[in-house]
Order: structure tokens, then sequence, then C-alpha cells
């Protein structure tokens, strides 16, 4: 196994050497080009009647898409319903009585995103709830509750590419030559964090016997949610399923917005002390963008007239996103 550089953002602000970094458990499989970039998203949220008598049963239907590159399982996400005095086999008439299906339901089924080049669309699961209104309305009287959808899941943006560098004899001939060089490139998944890559300057080119560049590594939260480290599941267990309650779900606030960044391909190359990003300065809530700048050191030994360095960037991250249903219920 490829040793991973791997960046923790933001505990206690440092970079982490692994000697072997395994994190095949994540909860995917294959990753798929192409997508939207918005990972598990809720298409449809939807109530079969939007207002209902007192007493009467309504049921509530969920249906998600992989709207990413990465494959989430079964077992990686889930579904929290809460809402105004929900309660499942409530005794109180004021409440709305969960009467089939869990307020924690696992996704039903692998969602695979689309397949553009064979035409193969994102894999659809639904969800069901069926509740009834509150018993204690007077008649005529109205009564609107708001009812959330919360999905919880592990997802994975990773980018793949070369970092093209030069002697600088390489680079006098190609000028000779009225040539320019390959600059470096990366090809990267979608998904609810954004991921891209750059590096300064580019292309790279040996002037002495060592060069140092920046890779500079941007990360933004596009998808409109909550950014969370679920790193082997130790914040929220997917696989306990409808074992968990309320209270599992309750994410630490050291973990929130922690993404884990893994470097491979030129971890040795990167100076200490470089990837130094503090809390202070990771925010990654919706629409926010941070960019992460580590320095890398190359000599000509490495490097001889050119060379490209393969790189893989990987980020790993559980998600959360609410989605709102608003259902009247009527005094009869």
């Amino acid at each position: 196994m490829n040793k991973s550089l791997l960046l923790v953002l933001p505990l206690m602000a440092t970079v982490l050497v692994a000697g072997c970094v395994d994190l095949g458990d994540w909860g995917g499989g294959d990753i798929v080009t192409g997508g939207e970039g918005d990972g598990i998203t809720v298409v449809s949220f939807s109530a079969d009647q939007d207002s209902v008598q007192e007493g009467k049963s309504v049921r509530i239907n969920l249906d998600l898409e992989n709207h990413g590159n990465y494959e989430v399982g079964s077992g990686y996400g889930i579904v929290y319903l809460t809402g105004s005095n929900l309660v499942k086999d409530a005794t109180s008439d004021s409440n709305w009585n969960l009467t089939s299906g869990n307020i924690i339901q696992n996704f039903s089924k692998t969602l695979k995103p689309a397949d553009p080049a064979r035409d193969i669309p994102p894999t659809r699961a639904t969800l069901r709830w069926t509740i009834s209104a509150p018993k204690d309305l007077s008649r005529g009287q109205e009564k609107t509750d708001s009812f959330i959808a919360r999905t919880y899941y592990n997802y994975r943006t990773s980018g793949t590419g070369t970092i093209w560098v030069y002697s600088e004899a390489e680079e006098i001939a190609a000028r000779d030559r009225d040539e320019e060089l390959p600059k470096s490139s990366l090809t990267t998944t979608q998904g609810p964090l954004g991921l891209s890559m750059s590096v300064a300057p580019d292309p790279v080119v040996i002037s002495s016997d060592e060069e140092i560049f920046t890779l500079y590594i941007t990360l933004n939260n596009n998808g409109g949610g909550t950014i969370f480290n679920n790193t082997n599941r130790e914040n929220i267990d997917y696989t306990k399923g409808t074992d968990l309650n309320s209270q599992d779900l309750n994410i630490e606030e050291t973990f929130l917005n922690v993404p884990i960044i893994g470097i491979d391909g030129i971890e040795d190359l990167i100076v200490d002390s470089s990837c130094y990003l503090s809390r202070d300065n990771l925010e990654l809530i919706g629409g926010s963008t941070v960019t992460l700048a580590c320095d890398v050191r190359v000599t000509d030994s490495d490097v001889g007239v050119k060379k490209g360095f393969p790189i893989t960037i990987t980020a790993d991250y559980g998600y959360y996103k609410d989605n709102t249903l608003e259902i009247k219920a009527v005094g009869k």
C-alpha cells in the first residue's frame, strides 16, 4: 500500500503522516466520472396530502439519488425524520403520531451515481413513513406543522493527475523550438465538497540543484449542507440503522467542518510544516471555500531532463443536509 499524507483538518492544525492508510471501509465502491456534484440529493420530499383531518393518516415519501461520483452503500447513510410534535407510537392527542416506518431509516439500497457513458441514470431509493394528525383540534381549527428529513452519509471527492517538472535545459530547448512545456493536470470527481488543485509556478522548472514549488488544494462546500469527520464511523455508526436514536446524531463541535485530506504520490517531497491550516481559517459552511498550500521540494536528481509526478488527492467526509415539508391538520 502506498504511503499517504493525511491531513486532518483542522484538528490540532497538524500534518499527520501515516505509514499505511486504509479508508476502504469508508462506505463506497466504484467512482464514476460525470454527475452533477451535489452528492446524495433529495429529489422529492412530499406527502400524499398537504391537508389532513385530525386523527387521519397521511403518508410521507422521500426519494434519494446520487448526483455525485462516489457510490454510497446502503449501510453508509441514513435519513432522520423529525417534526413538530412528531412521536412514534404517541399517547398524547396533541402529537403527530408515527404509525409506520422508523424515525431513523437506512438508505434502502446502494446509491450509485449516473454513468453517462452508458446512459445509465443514478440509482433512486424511496423511503416512506405514515403519520396521523393530532386529535385535539377544535372544529375548523387549522394547524400547520413542519417536518424535516435530514440525510446523513459518508462521501469521497478525489482527484488524480500529473505534476510535470523540467530541467532548465529542457525549458531552454522548448523555448528555442517555440514550444510550450506541458503543464500539470488534475481530473476530479464531484461531490458536495468540491476539490481542485493547482501548482505555482506551472510548469515547474529546476533552475539550480533544487526547486520548491507550491501545491494548492482548494476545497469548496458546494452542497449546501454540513461537513463532519466520520472516519471509521466514530461519530455516526450507520450500521446500527433503526437502533440509532436522535442522541446518537449529535456531533461534537471539533468534528464539524472537518474533512480528511489524503495526498499520495508526492508525500515524501512535501516540506515539513507546510500544509498548515488552523481552525480559525477553516469555515467550510455551505458555499465557503478554503485553500491549503503545500510546499514541495524537488531536486535535479529527482527529475533528470523531465519527470511527471503522479498525484492522487482524496477528501473523505461525512455530510448532512435538511429538507423541509409542511402538512396542515384540520379539526372536524
